[in-house]
């Protein structure tokens, strides 16, 4: 099976990604390692007496081949989540649209809402009132009352 049609779960974690992952930090690696070793067989080889390795200039090299690989196997990570982080954004950002447009569709309806039952509200109180006038005014009228209760129902009736 090849890389191609193995499923996405099993290309990303396993022996093919640790794979990749070797192939990528070593691919600088490599050729400097190679270059390196061939240096030093020249120089053995050849007997330069100015060319001698020591112990310490081995592990210097394995030290700073080392360093290389931690550097880049850092911005192999950093290039991953930045990848990670633009496709999180990317399929969150189709998501917040749609919740965005169904809040702003319940803020109307809600405001709808709001304003039938106030309407509402107004017209029964506004009703009330004017039955209330009414009485007020067949009261006044009435033989029993007197004169200033009829002033009063009067200005009420305004």
């Amino acid at each position: 099976m090849t890389e191609e049609e193995r499923p996405e779960s099993q290309g990303r974690c396993g022996p093919a990604a640790v794979h990749r992952v070797r192939k990528l930090v070593s691919g600088g690696m490599d050729a400097k390692l190679h270059q390196r070793r061939s240096l030093l067989a020249q120089a053995k080889t050849e007997g330069d007496p100015e060319f001698q390795v020591t112990g310490e200039d081995a592990f210097r090299s394995e030290r700073e081949m080392l360093l290389a690989a931690v550097a880049g196997l850092r911005e192999a990570a950093e290039a991953a989540m930045r990848r990670a982080e633009a496709a999180e954004a990317a399929c969150f950002a189709p998501v917040k649209q749609v919740i965005e447009a169904h809040l702003k569709e319940y803020k109307e309806h809600m405001a709808s809402e709001f304003r039938h039952a106030l309407q509402r509200e107004v017209s029964e109180a506004t009703a009330e009132l004017r039955a209330t006038a009414r009485e007020l005014r067949l009261l006044c009228c009435s033989p029993l009352v007197s004169t200033e209760r009829r002033e009063a129902a009067d200005v009420l009736a305004l």
